[in-house]
C-alpha cells in the first residue's frame, strides 16, 4: 500500500503537480491565442460589444490567469516564498472561481436565449445562476496554501463547502443542458443548430463533470 505521508512520494506528485499545471499553460496559452478572434476584433472595434460576451471573454482571460499562478506558485522557487495568508490565496481563488462561473454562465446563456419566449424557465434559470454565483463567492477563502518541497501546495480548507460548490456546479450544467435539449426539440426548424448546440454541450457536459469529480473523490 502507498504511503501518501512519504516524502518521496509527496515529491513525485509535486513533481507530476507541476508537470500537469505546466502542460495546462502550454495547452490552454496556444488555443487562447489561436482562438483570440473575438477580443482582437473587439479591441479593432470590429466587432460591437453585446453582453452576452462578457463572461466569454472574462471567463478566458481568467482561466488563463489561474492555470499561470498555478505554475508560477507550484513550480520549485529558489529562496524563501510566505505562500499562506488570504493576499496570497485570494488571487487564485479569485481567478479560478470566477473562471468556473463564467463557464457555467456561457452555456446557460444559450438556454437563455433558446427559452426567451418562457418566463418560468427564465426565472428558474435567473435562480439558479444567482445562486452559483453566490456559492462561488462564498468560496473565496476556502483554499489554504503551503510550503512543501521548495513550492507552494494548494489545497481546500473546507472541504464540505467544497464539495457543495462541485456538486452544485454539476447539477446546475446538467440543468442547463437539460434544458437546451428539451428547446431545441421543439425547433425542428433549427436543426443544424441542435445538431452543433448538442455536440458542444455533451462535450462540455462531459468535461466539466469530470473536472468537478475528481477533486470531490
Amino acid at each position: 500500500m502507498v504511503d501518501w505521508r512519504d516524502p518521496e512520494v509527496e515529491s513525485r506528485i509535486s513533481d507530476i503537480l507541476v508537470n500537469l499545471t505546466l502542460f495546462l499553460v502550454g495547452l490552454y496559452g496556444w488555443e487562447y491565442v489561436q482562438s483570440f478572434q473575438v477580443e482582437y476584433a473587439l479591441l479593432r472595434r470590429r466587432l460591437s460589444f453585446r453582453w452576452p460576451l462578457i463572461p466569454y471573454v472574462a471567463g478566458r482571460l481568467c482561466f488563463l490567469t489561474t492555470v499561470i499562478m498555478l505554475a508560477i506558485i507550484t513550480s520549485p522557487t529558489p529562496g524563501k516564498m510566505d505562500c499562506t495568508g488570504e493576499l496570497f490565496t485570494l488571487p487564485l481563488t479569485l481567478t479560478g472561481n470566477a473562471a468556473i462561473g463564467c463557464a457555467s454562465t456561457n452555456l446557460m446563456i444559450r438556454t437563455w436565449l433558446i427559452w426567451r419566449d418562457s418566463r418560468p424557465v427564465l426565472g428558474l434559470l435567473s435562480l439558479v445562476a444567482v445562486g452559483h454565483w453566490t456559492i462561488l463567492a462564498l468560496g473565496l477563502t476556502d483554499v489554504d496554501a503551503f510550503m512543501s518541497n521548495g513550492s507552494c501546495d494548494v489545497v481546500y480548507a473546507n472541504h464540505t463547502k467544497t464539495a457543495s460548490l462541485f456538486i452544485y456546479t454539476m447539477f446546475y450544467d446538467m440543468l442547463v443542458f437539460l434544458l437546451t435539449i428539451v428547446g431545441l426539440s421543439r425547433k425542428p426548424s433549427a436543426s443544424a443548430l441542435w445538431k452543433r448546440l448538442y455536440r458542444q454541450g455533451v462535450v462540455y457536459f462531459a468535461i466539466t463533470f469530470l473536472a468537478n469529480i475528481v477533486p470531490m473523490v
